[in-house]
């Protein structure tokens, strides 16, 4: 079945693809979100202040890190679907990154 991800606005930078029932999107619109696999609804929406570059997912501590071009990184919890760290990581917008357990 082909499911379409309605929901961002803007182009779409990376698509983090998960042993779970999910995906995960990050966009120039700002936005992360989290779809469901099997049916493409959209099950939470991350919004932050510039474009998210890129996002990866820690399957050990459930947790998702993006990166973005205010030079954060976040931390968010899957499980509680909200953000509890964030730190400026660079002097420069971040790109790319790689999140090992």
């Amino acid at each position: 079945m082909i499911c379409p991800l309605v929901g961002h606005t803007n182009r779409i930078n990376c698509i983090i693809a998960t042993e779970t029932s999910y995906i995960v999107t990050t966009s120039n619109d700002c936005t992360v979100r989290q779809w469901e696999y099997d049916t493409g609804l959209c099950m939470a929406v991350f919004k932050f202040a510039d474009p998210i570059s890129v996002g990866r997912i820690s399957s050990t501590f459930n947790m998702l890190f993006t990166a973005s071009w205010d030079k954060m990184i976040r931390c968010i919890d899957l499980q509680e679907n909200k953000v509890v760290k964030s730190f400026i990581a660079s002097k420069e917008a971040i790109k790319c990154m790689q999140v090992t357990d």
